[in-house]
């Protein structure tokens, strides 16, 4: 069995050797072009982690509107309420041109219920100009709990009139 790995190590080897082999850098398309559209990508790649950071915020009232600013650079929106339940409104597709700015792009962020208490839950709601899609047994309700990491993932996809769909996803306790 060594020897059979051995062998195809080495023929691997020659292989790379004579036809060459191009190492993409980290400013260069790692992909090459077919035809118009299509892309080939002749690396595989393991993992690909994705970044952003973390806007946490409260409020002392029963509604809270996200800002385009908020969730630009952010990918997770940490909502804790001071009192009881609240409603937690997206921005408007109208201030959200740099977000995904070409139709068929896609952004996801997380919106996390930051109450400790179960008696807490936040409800999403949407501005102008943004649609929410969900299964059809589902709520844009993120109830309480006391380990407060009920979550709902959310994906904002541009659609061709500037405005977006956006599908949530909870993962609750």
């Amino acid at each position: 069995m060594d020897t059979i790995k051995t062998i195809a190590i080495a023929l691997a080897t020659a292989l790379v050797a004579i036809v060459g082999f191009n190492v993409a850098t980290q400013s260069e398309d790692l992909g090459y072009a077919v035809t118009p559209g299509i892309s080939m990508f002749p690396a595989s790649f393991t993992s690909v982690t994705t970044g952003g950071g973390i806007y946490a915020t409260s409020s002392n009232g029963s509604a809270a509107t996200l800002q385009a600013s908020d969730i630009a650079t952010n990918n997770i929106v940490e909502m804790t309420w001071n009192l009881a339940a609240g409603t937690l409104t997206l921005p408007a597709s109208s201030t959200l041109s740099n977000f995904a700015p070409n139709p068929g792009d896609e952004r996801a962020i997380y919106v996390r219920n930051a109450s400790p208490t179960a008696a807490t839950s936040t409800t999403i709601a949407t501005a102008t100009g943004l649609t929410l899609k969900m299964a059809a047994s589902s709520t844009p309700l993120l109830v309480g709990d006391t380990d407060a990491d009920n979550t709902a993932r959310l994906i904002f996809v541009r659609k061709a009139d500037s405005d977006f769909n956006v599908y949530l996803t909870k993962f609750q306790d």
